[in-house]
């Protein structure tokens, strides 16, 4: 999180939650979420096959290297707008609309190297499996179609939204 330019003022953060013992001063845990001015921070565990290693490339870009292929992720944000409903920046984001924070296309790619030598390899491709497994997960948790269509299902939610936004404003006017 340190590394992140959003996070790296001495600002006051919107959504640290933070778990303290009673009288000490230091956390009893990591920070496993933070939000601040629309960014939001996210912690995961990763764990690395045997041998592997994970490297930041100068594009911008993430590989992970085993013994029989590398795997490289990159994001690319096309500098496109993109439009994201008001209500889904207050009531999911927690928000306010600003035109001061755009909201941009991003997608990303996925490319899979497999080494000259893995193809003479014809025992253990069983440890490899996870590969399948791990490509359907990012797209599972970075697709906006799954998000929004079967995550949060917003053609369901937003209708909610809107009725009960209503009916809090005809709750007001009736007490008035």
């Amino acid at each position: 999180m340190e590394q992140r330019e959003s996070f790296i003022s001495d600002d006051e953060i919107d959504g640290v939650f933070e778990i303290k013992k009673k009288g000490k001063k230091k956390s009893a845990g990591k920070i496993v979420s933070s939000f601040k001015n629309g960014v939001m921070f996210s912690h995961f565990d990763l764990k690395l096959p045997k041998n592997s290693k994970l490297k930041r490339n100068s594009d911008n870009s993430i590989s992970l290297i085993t013994e029989r292929f590398t795997i490289n992720l990159k994001t690319i944000i096309s500098g496109i707008n993109t439009y994201i409903p008001w209500e889904y920046r207050k009531y999911y984001l927690g928000s306010e609309y600003n035109n001061d924070q755009p909201a941009f296309i991003a997608t990303y790619e996925i490319e899979i190297h497999f080494h000259l030598s893995s193809l003479f390899k014809t025992n253990s491709w069983q440890y490899y499996e996870w590969v399948d497994s791990f490509i359907n997960q990012i797209e599972a948790d970075i697709s906006e179609e799954y998000y929004f269509n079967k995550k949060i299902e917003w053609d369901k939610t937003y209708p909610i939204i809107k009725m009960l936004k209503e009916n809090k404003t005809e709750i007001k006017k009736d007490k008035k």
